[in-house]
């Protein structure tokens, strides 16, 4: 990541600003610039550092079979990505950005295969000796998909939008990424294609 590159001016001795005072300015810039370059910094974490309760969020529960995930969740202002890894902390994981504008770019030399996950089809994108989410993993797939469509009515008019879903997977070995892959399409999310949401005046 980039650094947040402020310049350092100061008025000269010329607008009657003596050196002790410019000196108490610069240490008090200083340290405002530190306080922002932390706050930059942390904000830019690849992963939350608290995690969530499946119970709070019941879509990330498997429809079958144990839970073997944790999950963290970041909100953002009209979207929300979960994160999760695997209880016993093998490298790999999945992921996925649930909103309307994902940032969906595969890797040019990627491996499109066709699939379902869950209820929805897919087209996967497969990569090796790379990893989606920096976690060392030596397999990853990611795929994109419609979720749901939002039905806004304002003003006696009536607009449509669709709720995506941006999904990743990682994993160190092929099988690996293929179990991985299955107990996404287990999770209650992917399990059935949910109605219109209707938002706004009845």
């Amino acid at each position: 990541m980039a650094k947040i590159k402020v310049p350092l001016v100061f008025p000269s001795r010329r607008f009657g600003m003596n050196s002790t005072i410019m000196q108490q300015n610069s240490k008090l810039f200083a340290l405002l610039l530190l306080v922002v370059n932390l706050a930059v910094v942390s904000s830019c974490s690849t992963r939350p550092d608290v995690r969530v309760n499946p119970d709070q969020y019941p879509f990330l529960k498997p429809s079958n079979g144990p839970d073997k995930m944790y999950w963290y969740r970041e909100q953002g202002p009209d979207f929300a990505t979960y994160y999760g890894v695997t209880k016993t902390r093998t490298l790999g994981g999945l992921g996925f950005y649930l909103g309307e504008h994902p940032d969906f770019a595969p890797k040019e030399n990627s491996k499109i295969t066709a699939g379902m996950l869950g209820v929805f089809p897919v087209e996967w994108h497969e990569s090796a000796n790379e990893s989606l989410n920096t976690d060392g993993a030596r397999y990853s797939r990611t795929a994109l998909l419609d979720y749901k469509t939002v039905v806004t009515k304002a003003h006696e008019k009536e607009s449509r939008s669709t709720v995506k879903i941006l999904v990743w997977i990682s994993a160190n070995t092929e099988k690996e990424l293929d179990n991985m892959t299955a107990y996404a399409a287990g999770l209650a999310l992917f399990s059935r294609k949910p109605a219109d949401e209707v938002r706004g005046a009845n």
